[in-house]
């Protein structure tokens, strides 16, 4: 995402995350507690790391915030669908399981397609891709600027349903 404008796209980030995490074999049940009790051997493998991921998506998003097609709400919506278990995407410990729920459930980019529609998703102060062929060694990149002065907390992710914290306003959820 640093590195590769195309990263910063809605496309590009579905890719990273269909390469990435899905095909590479990441262990989404086990790592977000599925099936787990208490003290048992695979409740010892959860450990929130595709939502650190986004959650650092998210951080780079804050400091250039017209670098990204998507918006926050799109980085919400994946984390709800991670949660909810309602679409395949996110579901099993590796590609070969995944591809058992392909039948009966939905990919997940396409669900949030068809239920919200993309614009929901579309950062309006996207400045625009350049093709790559149009880039010059080194364009393109973001250096992050990682004083801490200048990391924020994820208060719509973390405090979205503590109405002590928002109000009691309802959050708008992805499920």
């Amino acid at each position: 995402m640093l590195l590769d404008p195309y990263c910063r796209t809605f496309k590009g980030l579905r890719a990273v995350v269909e390469k990435q995490w899905c095909c590479f074999g990441h262990k989404f049940d086990h790592r977000n507690g599925r099936g787990a009790s208490k003290g048992s051997s695979l409740d010892e493998e959860r450990s929130p790391i595709f939502g650190l991921f986004v959650d650092c998506v998210w951080t780079i998003m804050q400091q250039f915030p017209n670098e990204f097609q998507f918006n926050e709400t799109l980085l919400l919506a994946l984390l709800d669908q991670l949660m909810a278990g309602k679409t395949g995407t996110f579901l099993g410990n590796c590609k070969a399981e995944r591809e058992q729920y392909r039948e009966s459930t939905m990919n997940v980019w396409d669900y949030l397609i068809d239920e919200y529609g993309v614009d929901e998703f579309l950062n309006k102060d996207w400045v625009g891709e350049k093709g790559a062929g149009d880039l010059q060694d080194g364009e393109g990149e973001l250096v992050v600027n990682c004083n801490p002065k200048n990391i924020r907390l994820w208060e719509d992710r973390w405090f979205r349903f503590d109405t002590s914290i928002v109000g009691y306003k309802t959050p708008k959820t992805y499920f």
